[in-house]
C-alpha cells in the first residue's frame, strides 16, 4: 500500500502548495528550507517503498516531472519473540482470485520549525481513497494482484486545479504486486512516487511478513530491516502481536519505529548547492490490522504515526535547523467488489 498512502501525502503537499506561502510569523519560507526538505523525502520516501523487496529499484518524480533512479539493497529478519497460546498454527496465505473495494479515510496535521522555533502549523482536510484491489491469478501459491485507486476526496469534495492534476496522473497508474504465501510482496511494476511526499510511509505501508514458526494468540515476532538507499541506511523494526484468531480472520496490533542515525549525510539535489545532515529523523507507528488469510491486505486497518525530521542544511554559506513534525490518523475499510 506505498502508493495509496503515497498518495494521500502528495495531495496534502498538493493542497498546501496551492494555499498560503507564509508563516505563522509572516515570514516567507526561505529557499534552503524547501531544497533540503526535498532531499530528505526523497530518501525515506524511497527507502520505505522499497522495504518488501530484497534488491530493487525505486523511482521518483519531481514536482517538475524529471525522474531519477535509485538502487535500493534491503535484508529483512524475522524473529519470534514468544509463539503465543496453544492452539498454534502456521500462519499462511491461501490466495484465491477476488477483487475487494476499499476505502482510506486519513487525516494529519504538520508543524514545521527553523532553529527550533515555529514556523508554521497546518491540518490537512480530511482525505479520503477508494480503490480497488485484485488477485488476477495465483501460481505455486503466488499471487499477482493490482491496486487501481478510483477517486480522491478532500473534506468529502472533488479535486480541483493543480490537485486534481497531479493525483489524476498519479491515479493512472495501476500498481501491480507479486505477494508470497507467507507475507512478502514485491511490485512488479512501481510507480514513480513524488518526492514531495512527507512521511517514511511506514503506517499501514507494508503487507505483514508472518514467521515461519506455528503461532497462537498472544504470539510476538519482531521484523526487522535494514535498507541501503544510494549508500543512506535506514532502520526499520515492525513488532506484531497476535490478538485474536477467529477462523480464518486474524487479529494483528504492529507497533513500527523507523530511523537514519543522527549524523547520517544526506545526497545533496542537482544544483541546489544544498548539503544536509541529521539531526533527528524517526517515525513511530501503531497499527491494528484484520487479516482474512485467503487475501493478501488488511480488510481492515486502524493506525496513528508520529514523524519527527530536523535536519542541519548549509546551502550558500547558511547554515540552519529546519525542522518538520507531522501527525497522521488513518482508517482502512473494505469489502467484496
Amino acid at each position: 500500500m506505498t502508493r495509496l498512502f503515497a498518495v494521500l501525502a502528495l495531495v496534502a503537499i498538493l493542497t498546501a502548495a496551492c494555499g498560503s506561502d507564509e508563516t505563522s510569523s509572516g515570514e516567507t519560507t526561505t529557499s534552503h528550507s524547501e531544497t533540503a526538505t526535498t532531499a530528505v523525502d526523497e530518501t525515506t520516501t524511497s527507502s520505505a517503498g522499497a522495504s518488501k523487496t530484497d534488491d530493487d529499484a525505486t523511482t521518483t518524480t519531481d514536482a517538475e516531472g524529471s525522474t531519477t533512479t535509485a538502487a535500493v539493497n534491503a535484508t529483512v529478519a524475522v524473529d519470534v519473540i514468544d509463539a503465543g497460546s496453544e492452539p498454534r498454527q502456521v500462519l499462511t496465505l491461501d490466495f484465491k482470485p477476488g477483487k475487494r473495494e476499499m476505502t482510506v479515510v486519513s487525516s494529519s496535521s504538520v508543524s514545521q520549525f527553523m532553529d527550533g522555533t515555529p514556523v508554521q502549523q497546518q491540518t490537512t482536510p480530511t482525505q479520503t481513497v477508494r480503490a480497488v484491489q485484485e488477485v488476477t491469478e495465483v501460481n505455486d501459491g503466488v499471487a499477482s494482484g493490482i491496486q487501481d485507486i478510483q477517486e480522491i476526496l478532500l473534506d468529502g469534495k472533488e479535486l480541483e486545479g493543480e490537485v486534481k492534476a497531479k493525483a489524476d496522473e498519479y491515479m493512472a497508474q495501476v500498481s501491480e504486486l507479486t505477494i508470497t504465501p507467507d507475507g512478502k510482496q514485491t511490485p512488479a511494476s512501481p510507480p514513480a512516487t513524488s518526492t514531495s511526499t512527507p512521511s517514511i510511509n511506514i503506517e499501514g505501508d507494508t503487507v505483514t511478513i508472518f514467521p515461519e514458526e506455528p503461532v497462537g494468540v498472544g504470539a510476538t515476532w519482531e521484523v526487522t530491516s535494514t535498507l541501503s538507499v544510494q549508500g543512506i541506511v535506514l532502520d526499520q523494526t515492525i513488532s506484531n502481536t497476535i490478538t485474536k484468531i477467529e477462523g480464518n480472520l486474524v487479529t494483528i496490533e504492529s507497533v513500527s519505529e523507523a530511523s537514519l542515525p543522527k549524523g547520517t549525510e544526506l545526497p545533496a539535489q542537482d544544483g541546489s548547492g544544498a548539503t544536509g545532515i541529521v539531526e533527528e529523523l524517526t517515525q513511530h507507528a501503531e497499527t491494528t490490522m484484520v487479516y482474512d488469510l485467503s487475501w493478501p491486505w488488511p480488510i481492515e486497518q486502524t493506525s496513528s504515526s508520529e514523524d519527527r525530521r530536523f535536519i542541519q542544511v548549509v546551502q550558500n554559506g547558511q547554515t540552519g535547523v529546519i525542522g518538520l513534525e507531522q501527525k497522521r490518523t488513518a482508517e482502512l475499510t473494505s469489502k467484496p467488489a
